[in-house]
Order: C-alpha cells, then structure tokens, then sequence
C-alpha cells in the first residue's frame, strides 16, 4: 500500500501505462475488435479513480486523531508512600509495580499526536488536558491517551490547582512541596495505550515556570523541574510489542523528600504536573 500521494501516482501511472500497452498489443493482434480499445482505456480510467477515492479513504482514515470517550469519574484517595507511587517510570501492562488507577478526574479534551506529512506518526503526547477515565480499552483500535491525578489525604497541601497556559499543551497543574513526615500530596499518572509496535524515548515536560522542586518523582527517576524549566526531560526508552502496547508514568513528591519532622506544612516550592511524550526512535 503506498502511503503518500506522490507514491500513488506513481503506482498508478505505471498501472495505466501497461494497460496502455496491452491495449495497443491486442488491437495489432486483432484488429476486428474495434471497440476493445474503448473499452480498455474507459476499464483504466474507472480503476484509476476508484484507487483514487480508496487510497483518499485510506489516508483520511489513518490521519484521523485518537476518538475515545470522556467518562467521568470519582478519584480515589491515597497517599504517594503506597507500593503504587515505587512503579518504574515506564511501566509494561500488568506489572505489579504500577498498577493501573481505579478512578479518575472529570472528562477533559483528547491528548495529542503528531506525525510527519507523508509518514506513520511518531510522537504520542499525553498531558494534563488528556480524557481522564476509569478504565482503559483491552485492545484499543488506536492510540488512547488519560491522565488521571489521586486526591491527597491531607488538607493542609490540598488538591492540584490548574493553570489555563503555559504547559507543553497549554493547561497543566501543580501542588505545594509537602513538609513533614504526615503529609500526603496528590500524584498522578499518565497513560498511553494502542501504541504501534517499537521503540520509544519517553519523556517528561516541565513548564517554564518559578518555584519549581529539584525532587520530582517519576517512578524510580528523580528530575529537577528547576533545573529543567520549558524543557522536555528524557526517562529513558521503552519497547512497545504486540502483547504489551502500553506506556505508563506516575509523577509524584518522592516520600522521602517530606523529611523526619512530624506534622505537615506547605513550602514555597511545588511539583508541576505536564505532560508525557512517546516518540518513536
């Protein structure tokens, strides 16, 4: 199947150029068949644009974004020293070390993927502005993008707070670095499921952005969004295979990071929550 214009007509060119030849080969062997050659040429012009509304289809088709659904949710409430937050910064389906999230956020717009023009598309981008759901397709057709966040269980940090500009996809989120061994800050998780097989760099955004902490956790990796502001940090590469088409990060205040004083207390500083970015390597 070509997979550009230019190569179609290409294809096409020289598809009805030996039909052309054929044509004028059977009217030398049998010149009483006067009509064949109207026939044949009016056969290759109907090919030619039937192949042309199919492979317009099929491009139309395959360039079309992610369609899955916003369901709504109820997020749960847990605290990020659970085994959940010590999952790997990229985590394969199944594995025990970061479980998939029972519960999200609201609904909220699509994540994004981009591609260059004539080619498959290479970079799958999941961020705070993704759908936000319960529960993941088994088998989904094509790339699904949620980010789902967990309620913190102390009121003295609070929920996320959300800015409307500034992130890798506009919107994105923060919470207060937590001071204190009883303290307990949301987390979140980003999800990209249906993948084409291979390999991808996984990367983080940091939004550029004051008051950042130099201890963000994402899985068994610690970034300094300060260090980093308005730049995408890499985590490392993870393979996609047909029995595992998914890419999984959770983003938290590293546990150990609260200290050994008891009570919990805000800081000036906080954690960014942006986006997640699969790109084909």
């Amino acid at each position: 199947m070509p997979t550009s214009w230019p190569e179609f007509l290409l294809v096409a060119g020289v598809l009805a150029l030996l039909g052309l030849a054929g044509n004028i080969v059977a009217g030398l062997i049998n010149q009483k068949i006067a009509s064949l050659h109207v026939r044949t040429v009016a056969l290759c012009a109907v090919g030619f644009v039937a192949a042309s509304v199919a492979f317009a289809a099929y491009q139309a088709a395959r360039s079309a974004g992610p369609d899955a659904a916003d369901v709504g949710a109820t997020p749960t409430t847990a605290d990020p020293a659970a085994p959940a937050s010590s999952s790997a910064s990229v985590a394969p389906t199944g594995s025990s070390a970061s479980p998939r999230p029972s519960s999200g956020t609201p609904s909220r717009p699509d994540g994004s993927a981009s591609a260059t023009p004539g080619r498959k598309r290479t970079e799958y981008v999941v961020s705070v502005n993704s759908s936000t759901t319960s529960t993941m397709p088994e088998h989904p057709s094509g790339p699904t993008y949620r980010y789902w966040y967990y309620e913190s269980a102390n009121d003295v940090i609070g929920e996320i707070r959300y800015e409307s500009s500034g992130g890798a996809t506009g919107r994105w989120g923060w919470v207060p670095v937590g001071i204190g061994r009883d303290c307990a800050v949301p987390y979140v998780m980003f999800w990209l499921a249906g993948l084409p097989k291979g390999t991808y760099e996984v990367s983080v955004h940091v939004p550029d952005v004051p008051n950042l902490s130099d201890q963000v956790e994402y899985g068994e990796t610690i970034v300094d969004q300060a260090a980093n502001r308005g730049s995408w940090v890499s985590l490392g590469r993870q393979k996609v295979t047909d029995d595992n088409r998914e890419i999984g990060v959770m983003q938290s205040q590293p546990h150990a990071s609260f200290g050994e004083s008891s009570g919990c207390r805000r800081s000036e500083q906080r954690v960014a929550y942006d986006a997640v970015r699969a790109r084909r390597v």
